[in-house]
């Protein structure tokens, strides 16, 4: 699991995060996608709505796919 904070209201993604997780072997790209989707996925999380929410997560995660080529 990789948690997200919001440490800045710019939109500007965790340098330490982002920093230790490509000190640990993981491409920039998946790394970014990595904390786009941890902090994406705090305000999901909060949708009530089981097949809503689940809608809204698997939409998410193709467009980070769609975004990778």
């Amino acid at each position: 699991d990789v948690a997200c904070s919001h440490g800045s209201t710019s939109g500007a993604l965790d340098e330490t995060a982002l920093y230790y997780l490509r000190s640990r072997g993981v491409p920039k790209k998946e790394a970014t996608d990595l904390l786009v989707m941890s902090f994406l996925a705090e305000a999901v999380d909060e949708i009530e709505d089981e097949t809503l929410r689940d809608e809204i997560a698997e939409r998410l995660r193709g467009w980070l796919i769609r975004r990778r080529r």
